[in-house]
């Protein structure tokens, strides 16, 4: 249930935030392509999110001393971004490219 909130909350302040305020035209770049990725993210971010780098990465920093929030956000972060690049090399390649949207 508070995901679902949490997901109204955030799309609708982003439609709010997004229809007021003018973003940078580079940032609006990032973002749509972002947004074509999407689903090969959904398809990818479970083998990258379990992947022995990360998982390593993140013992680490707890071994650090950095607090578990925080290293949570950077794994999060980290598996999003690999999935990304990933998913946008695969973009590339024309029969995945219709698989992917």
């Amino acid at each position: 249930m508070f995901v679902l909130l949490n997901s109204i909350a955030i799309f609708v302040s982003m439609k709010y935030l997004f229809t007021q305020v003018k973003i940078p035209p580079l940032v609006e770049k990032a973002v749509l392509s972002v947004g074509r990725c999407t689903f090969g993210i959904y398809l990818i971010h479970i083998m990258v999110m379990g992947s022995q780098p990360l998982i390593r990465m993140q013992h680490a920093m707890l071994n650090m001393g950095i607090n578990s929030l925080a290293a949570c956000f950077i794994h999060c972060g980290s598996t999003l971004l690999i999935s990304y690049f990933i998913t946008a090399i695969l973009r590339k390649i024309p029969p995945v490219r219709k698989l992917l949207g």
